[in-house]
């Protein structure tokens, strides 16, 4: 039941930082723009994007439904 977010649920997440603790950094996304290219959400400033999934700037983290 462990699943990576989509680029909404992680920005909901960003919204809610205050209650849900310092993550800090850039996350994947489990959106997808095209074949290489997925979405990611930066915990630092809230911005948002698109990068090749060949890079290694972001983290990934799992959330659980419930």
């Amino acid at each position: 039941d462990w699943y990576l977010p989509s680029k909404d649920e992680l920005h909901a997440l960003w919204i809610n930082r205050a209650a849900i603790g310092n993550l800090g950094g850039g996350y994947w996304s489990s959106t997808d723009v095209a074949e290489f290219i997925a979405s990611w959400q930066n915990f630092t400033d809230g911005s948002q994007g698109t990068e090749r999934k060949d890079v290694d700037f972001y983290s990934v983290r799992a959330v659980r439904s419930f």
